[in-house]
């Protein structure tokens, strides 16, 4: 028997912060841009040299167009006040490692992949690596989010899900009318309590790290 993961249903993090006041505050964003094939339409080979590369296979199989990445991300300390990711960390008994806000224009479609990126291993030093995602805005006809088999439709704004396995593929698309703001976590569930601040990537605002009482820097 095939095993079908999902995402529950946790709770609405407007019970904790406004989404509209997160929603408001956004800054200008991290622009993404990424092309995936050479001028033969081959999948360039620094993209199958890295932990994406069974994502990237499978784009390639399934047909996606060029660019595969074209869109905005909202990053906590960057673009939106950490208030709100510290809020979020103790609302899921978690410490982020990855938060960012989604941004989907109509008529763009997230290809499925996966949010393995190779630190995994030590990250699981620490804690039980966790998923979640956080519908955010009023429910709008065309904005979907999907995982493994399972989609996520017309969901209320500050929607709280937590997924069976943090590696899931998922995806998502609109074609509605207005644009579409999703927030995707990941991070660890500390086997014991710790103490945290975080150090700020400017050079990969996606991935975040944070620094123990100790000095150690994870990961």
């Amino acid at each position: 028997m095939v095993n079908i993961y999902m995402a529950k249903y946790y709770g609405n993090i407007n019970d904790v912060f406004s989404t509209q006041e997160l929603l408001n505050s956004l800054g200008e964003g991290q622009y993404e841009l990424c092309y995936l094939y050479d001028e033969q339409g081959e999948v360039k080979p620094e993209f199958l040299e890295t932990v994406q590369r069974e994502n990237v296979l499978n784009w390639k199989r399934a047909g996606y167009p060029d660019p595969i990445c074209n869109g905005v991300i909202h990053c906590p300390h960057f673009d939106f006040d950490e208030k709100f990711l510290y809020a979020i960390n103790k609302y899921l008994n978690i410490i982020s490692d990855r938060c960012a806000i989604s941004v989907t224009k109509p008529g763009q479609v997230i290809a499925p992949h996966t949010d393995v990126d190779g630190r995994e291993e030590e990250l699981r030093k620490f804690g039980e690596l966790k998923g979640f995602h956080i519908h955010l805005g009023a429910p709008v006809p065309g904005h979907v989010f999907m995982i493994e088999e399972l989609s996520y439709y017309l969901q209320e704004d500050g929607a709280v899900y937590e997924w069976d396995q943090w590696d899931s593929p998922h995806s998502g698309a609109n074609a509605g009318l207005e644009t579409r703001y999703i927030i995707a976590i990941r991070g660890i569930r500390p086997y014991e309590p710790l103490e945290y601040e975080y150090v700020w990537n400017e050079h990969n605002p996606e991935y975040l790290q944070f620094k123990l009482n100790d000095g150690r820097v994870i990961p």
